[in-house]
């Protein structure tokens, strides 16, 4: 079923028992300011244990205008806050991409972006499996097409969505990883309905609720602004090459 909300709201209220208050964290050894990054969050990788990572950053541009290149990750060492610089092979200098924390291999996928020139990359970068190990630039087939200011959600192991992005407007691709081949392992194709036209374009957002497998796309604009909320469900009806 793939169909939009309209104008309704949907929410859940959570309540607090005791005031709730807000802080900043001092972390040490913090990376530079920066804007247009599209952090990962690694909660998943906290099973328990003195030490685990929050959430990864990757690239962005910084105070002056300039693209950033390699990442960090936000650590809990011993209740507290660190920055872990990435070392070894990192993703180049970029903005405007999408990153997302793949549950079954560990891994954060770094999506296209946009590179000094302003042009849309067409790579797919992944970290080390549980860790901040140097990076894999990765083969694709087909290659991908120049995607920035696009959005991308994990559908469960090894199935990514990329939603929309700057000269995309209401295009869905799903990119898969196959473990039972040599190389290349990520293959990707064209899932944009036929018959349902999706709004999305610059700037969107994708998120899957793997309760109900259900993938929701909202926003993005260039000319005219998506006011729609498209939901695909279930999305495991999205089938890998």
């Amino acid at each position: 079923e793939l169909s939009t909300m309209g104008e309704k709201a949907y929410g859940l209220r959570l309540r607090v028992a005791g005031a709730a208050s807000w802080s900043q964290l001092s972390a040490q050894n913090a990376p530079t300011a920066r804007a247009g990054h599209s952090p990962a969050s690694l909660i998943a990788l906290a099973p328990g244990g003195s030490t685990y990572p929050l959430f990864r950053t990757i690239g962005g541009v910084d105070v002056d205008g300039r693209l950033i290149d390699g990442g960090a990750d936000l650590i809990v060492d011993a209740g507290a806050y660190v920055w872990s610089r990435h070392a070894g092979a990192v993703p180049s200098a970029r903005n405007l991409h999408a990153s997302v924390y793949e549950s079954q291999s560990g891994r954060v996928l770094v999506i296209g972006g946009q590179n000094p020139n302003g042009d849309p990359l067409t790579d797919l970068w992944t970290s080390s499996a549980y860790g901040v190990g140097p990076w894999t630039n990765e083969v694709l087939a087909p290659a991908f097409p120049g995607l920035a200011w696009h959005a991308a959600a994990s559908l469960g192991p090894g199935r990514i969505a990329i939603y929309a992005g700057a000269g995309r407007e209401g295009q869905l691709l799903l990119l898969c990883y196959d473990m039972f081949v040599s190389s290349p392992k990520w293959h990707y194709k064209d899932v944009t309905p036929a018959t349902t036209a999706l709004c999305g374009a610059e700037l969107p957002t994708a998120n899957y609720d793997a309760p109900t497998d259900t993938l929701f796309l909202f926003g993005g604009g260039n000319d005219r602004n998506c006011t729609a909320v498209w939901r695909l469900s279930p999305a495991a009806s999205l089938e890998c090459p």
